[in-house]
């Protein structure tokens, strides 16, 4: 059993000291699964996958895939998505399907109000073949069954524009538990707390081929340090981006970029590094990203938005 226990309290160690949520650098191309608010505010169907790999370098280094679509039906003020996430941290998993609706309210011809929320289901697990069982009491505890569908909702407001954006969001309303048993009892190894997410940035046309757009993101859940995310980018000649964030957590600086590819497709790339003693012992973290759109409805025509900013 000491081995398992290892296990439990590792796990237990980084409920405690860190934010749950998976980590994204280039959130401000994928917000939909920060905040439910977001979707169709693109004004066409936006799919989106993101693939992270941090800190590299570390043996059961958080790995994160994301997969979401989202889309204004044809009476605007409707908007629906969903998205898909599987997140690895050692031994730990979570994997997480979620529906999305948001309701939009019209503010003259630019700017919109919206309403958000997700219901879904996660489970979180621990994959015991990570745990290394050398007792005959380790196999047994570690041959139970995995865990457990858990439902999950989310809520969010944002009110954004051609050129700016504002939200706030509640994530994990229900503050699942998950647990493990045993001969002896049940063990509680993971709380999934409430975060909330404070998000906003402004997109400054400087002149006809570089648009500046600053933005900030601040995360808070019990428990832990709040974290806060500074981003400067630019866009370029109506092509790609170039950016740089700070992030309080561990320090970490982030390097991104974004091209557009045609009319409907986007990629974009972001590498952190670390300004901290923790600069030593990773590589870094590494994350991609591939956006495809398409404009179903001619929404876009209808409302005169740019997307091109948010």
């Amino acid at each position: 059993m000491k081995r398992i226990f290892t296990v439990l309290l590792l796990v237990a160690g980084l409920n405690s000291l860190a934010q749950q949520d998976a980590l994204y650098s280039q959130y401000m191309f994928n917000m939909l699964v920060i905040n439910p608010a977001y979707a169709g505010s693109r004004d066409m169907l936006s799919a989106t996958v993101v693939d992270r790999y941090q800190w590299i370098g570390f043996d059961g280094a958080p790995q994160t895939l994301t997969a979401s679509v989202h889309t204004p039906l044809r009476n605007d003020r409707i908007a629906l998505g969903l998205y898909f996430y599987t997140d690895k941290t050692g031994p730990l998993r979570d994997n997480g399907f979620v529906t999305n609706y948001a309701y939009r309210l019209h503010m003259g011809k630019e700017n919109n109000l919206a309403f958000g929320i997700d219901f879904g289901i996660h489970k979180m697990s621990i994959n015991w073949d990570k745990a290394n069982p050398y007792t005959e009491s380790d196999l047994a505890f570690a041959q139970q069954e995995e865990g457990k569908l858990k439902p999950d909702a989310n809520f969010g407001i944002c009110y954004y524009g051609k050129q700016f954006y504002i939200g706030l969001s509640s994530r994990h309303l229900f503050e699942n538990t998950m647990t493990v048993d045993d001969i002896s009892g049940s063990y509680t190894f993971r709380t999934l707390a409430r975060h909330f997410y404070l998000m906003g940035g402004y997109a400054f046309t400087m002149n006809d081929w570089l648009v500046l757009k600053p933005s900030a993101m601040i995360k808070y859940t019990a428990q832990a340090p709040m974290n806060v995310d500074f981003n400067v980018s630019g866009f370029l000649a109506n092509l790609f981006w170039l950016g740089v964030s700070y992030r309080t957590q561990r320090n970490a600086i982030v390097f991104m970029t974004e091209f557009n590819i045609g009319e409907h497709f986007r990629i974009g790339y972001s590498y952190d590094t670390y300004i901290s003693k923790f600069s030593g012992q990773s590589q870094g973290s590494h994350e991609f990203m591939l956006n495809y759109e398409i404009d179903l409805f001619q929404t876009r025509l209808i409302r005169d938005l740019n997307p091109g900013y948010f």
